[in-house]
C-alpha cells in the first residue's frame, strides 16, 4: 500500500523542516512547498492527498489556496495552519473548503491528529458545509480556543 502523499505550504522552512519530521515519524510521504504556487505545482505533479498550508503567506495567502485546491481537486483535504487564529479565519477558511483549522503552536498530537482524521475521510469530496450554523456539525478546537481567547461562548 502507497504512504499517503502530504503536501505543507508554508513560506517559513523552520515550520517545513519541523512539521515533515513528525509526519514522517507516522510514515507519510511529505512534500514541502515554500509559497503557494509551488504548492498548487506539486499537487498537479505529486498525486498529493493532503494538504496543510499557513494562513499568512505572501503572494497568495493560505485562504485563497484552500479555495483553489476547493475548486480544482475538491477531494484533497485542506488544513489550515495559522499563528492567527481568529473566528472570522476559522469560517472563512470553513466556508472556502477547509477540512479542519489549527492555530500556531500546536502540539505534536494535535497536528497528527487532524492528519489521521483528514487521511481517514478517504478520498470523498473534503469540502465542509455550514448548513447547520455549525462548522461541518462538529467540534472544532481552534475555534473554541479563539472563543474563549476572546471570553465568549461557541
Amino acid at each position: 500500500m502507497r504512504k499517503m502523499n502530504i503536501l505543507v505550504v508554508d513560506d517559513e522552512q523552520i515550520v517545513l523542516d519541523s512539521v515533515k519530521k513528525h509526519l514522517r515519524k507516522e510514515n507519510y510521504e511529505v512534500h514541502t512547498a515554500l509559497s503557494a504556487r509551488e504548492g498548487l505545482g506539486r499537487i498537479e505533479t505529486q498525486g498529493i492527498d493532503i494538504v496543510l498550508t499557513d494562513l499568512m503567506m505572501p503572494d497568495i495567502d493560505g485562504l485563497e489556496l484552500v479555495k483553489l485546491v476547493a475548486e480544482r481537486h475538491p477531494r484533497v483535504p485542506v488544513i489550515m495552519v495559522t499563528g492567527y487564529a481568529t473566528i472570522n479565519t476559522a469560517l472563512q477558511a470553513t466556508q472556502l473548503g477547509a477540512f479542519d483549522y489549527i492555530a500556531k503552536p500546536f502540539a505534536k498530537t494535535e497536528l497528527q491528529s487532524v492528519v489521521r482524521r483528514a487521511a481517514a475521510a478517504g478520498h470523498g469530496d473534503a469540502r465542509r458545509s455550514r448548513r447547520d450554523g455549525t462548522l461541518a456539525g462538529r467540534e472544532w478546537p481552534a475555534v473554541d480556543g479563539c472563543f474563549r481567547r476572546q471570553g465568549r461562548r461557541p
